[in-house]
């Protein structure tokens, strides 16, 4: 946009931005205003700020305040992998056992029942994050609350019914491959043939203490054995635009709104129980008394890492991840940008190490 001289306001939120990336990294490199809305209604008030010359102005006064009292210039460049002189020590056990999963094929499921999913999608991120009910969802659901319990009424019906009907219709991908790690490299094997490498990626390492990279999680080539890592995609989503625009035409903007929304989290629930099952046949499963909060804040053994994330921010990654379990099988194709289609999909990278966590790469 820039580069075509556009100076038009650009709103910016979701999971993967915070208001500091938004000033030190994407602001400072463009020429109009660059706006963080931390969710819809911030949005809404930014954009009722914007239709207002006098609001507008101070806005961009703001903006040159900012750049003016800024430490770093506005053209200082951002390091996102680590140079130092003298190599970091890893901080991860390098002792870990390995674990071999039952079987290296391809696990295609087209057709999973709706109801085994519901236990595994999150109320308080449905109904408090997507759809606007502020507090402890399950607080407010037992204390009868009037608009909690009419949210979670719509949310009910929608389940019911795409549940009839088959609006949403998930279905999921999954597949374990051997591998190692050689410095920042993931190196990815043919299961049929352990010594031939059929694809590598590369990760960024921290640049301060304890220098964390996702490679650390694998044991290295030196080593001589081979480890695993799990790749796998879930979708909730096919269709669900189409219902959706259908339910706005016919005036049903609250369930237009929150079918999506569920579309969205059953992804995220579904995701949530591939990742179960993969760990049961990595040979690890959850403990007998393990809770569903347990699963939601990844109490479990392991992590699964998303491309554009912190850990793993390259998102053409997806096109390699794309490339080993080919999820255009279950009806998820890539855009140009490396987004998924439909939106309501999730993917991601699996590794067993016990010490493998969430962390952020970049530094600013």
């Amino acid at each position: 946009m820039k580069e075509a001289g556009i100076t038009l306001p650009i709103l910016v939120g979701g999971a993967a931005l915070s208001r500091k990336f938004t000033d030190t990294r994407i602001a400072k490199d463009y020429d109009g205003l660059v706006l963080y809305a931390k969710d819809a209604m911030t949005g809404l008030s930014l954009a009722n700020q914007l239709n207002s010359p006098d609001e507008y102005q101070k806005l961009l006064d703001e903006k040159s305040k900012k750049i003016a009292s800024r430490d770093i210039p506005a053209d200082f460049p951002v390091r996102t992998s680590v140079s130092v002189a003298v190599k970091p020590k890893k901080t991860v056990s390098a002792e870990a056992p390995v674990f071999i999963p039952k079987d290296t094929k391809r696990h295609i499921l087209k057709a999973y029942s709706l109801s085994h999913i519901e236990p595994y999608i999150n109320m308080q991120m449905l109904i408090g994050h997507h759809l606007g009910v502020k507090g402890k969802i399950s607080n407010l659901l037992a204390e009868k609350d009037e608009k909690a319990m009419k949210v979670k009424g719509v949310i009910d019906e929608l389940l019911s019914e795409a549940g009839k009907n088959e609006w949403i219709s998930p279905a999921a991908v999954y597949q374990f491959f051997p591998t190692q790690s050689e410095g920042n490299k993931v190196i990815i094997y043919d299961p049929q043939n352990q010594e031939n490498i059929i694809d590598v990626f590369e990760f960024p390492r921290q640049e301060s203490a304890p220098f964390l990279c996702l490679a650390d999680f694998l044991k290295p080539v030196e080593s001589g054995i081979k480890d695993y890592v799990g790749f796998f995609t879930v979708t909730a989503g096919r269709g669900i635009r189409e219902k959706a625009e259908e339910f706005k035409r016919e005036g049903r903007f609250l369930e237009s709104h929150a079918l999506q929304a569920l579309a969205l989290e059953t992804a995220e629930g579904f995701a949530e129980l591939i990742h179960r099952q993969m760990r049961d046949r990595w040979g690890f499963p959850d403990p007998l008394d393990f809770s569903m909060q347990d699963r939601f804040a990844a109490h479990y053994q392991g992590q699964r890492f998303s491309f554009g994330y912190p850990a793993c921010p390259n998102l053409e990654d997806q096109q390699k991840l794309f490339k080993l379990i080919q999820p255009e099988q279950i009806g998820i194709h890539l855009t140009d940008g490396c987004m998924m289609e439909p939106e309501a999909s999730v993917s991601a990278m699996v590794f067993a190490h016990p010490e493998a966590r969430y962390f952020n790469v970049n530094k600013v």
